[in-house]
């Protein structure tokens, strides 16, 4: 991407956005067992349309 393109992150847990989770990156928990983890990624870039981007699901299983 271009100098100047700014990037937000919206992580959601099962379909719910997961308050104060805005980083590139989000780190499980156990309340996120059992859940379906995704993430859209907004990419906005001055005199271009603003992109978004929806993650695959990733389903969290418990460690064994």
């Amino acid at each position: 991407y271009p100098d100047g393109a700014e990037f937000t992150y919206i992580w959601k847990r099962d379909g719910r956005v997961i308050s104060g989770s805005r980083e590139s990156s989000y780190t499980v928990n156990a309340r996120d067992v059992n859940t379906t983890i995704t993430v859209k990624v907004i990419a906005t870039i001055p005199g271009y349309k603003t992109t978004r981007v929806d993650s695959e699901g990733v389903e969290i299983t418990p460690a064994q």
